[in-house]
């Protein structure tokens, strides 16, 4: 099956946010699961960050 021209093949991880969807072939799922992971608590750093500066912003 194709999305947009992106193959999906059976087994694929389809991934999704707020920036669209993309998707993971099985025997690649853990080496970028662990660099999600990083971006993902980096991402949380910064909005606890600007947080604590603006506050307001937040509610």
């Amino acid at each position: 099956m194709a999305i947009d021209g992106v193959t999906v093949n059976p087994g694929d991880l389809v991934v999704g946010d707020d920036d669209g969807l993309f998707v993971i072939p099985p025997h690649r799922a853990d080496a970028l699961a662990e660099a999600a992971e990083t971006k993902q608590a980096q991402e949380q750093e910064k909005r606890s960050a600007l947080a604590a500066e603006f506050p307001d912003w937040f509610c």
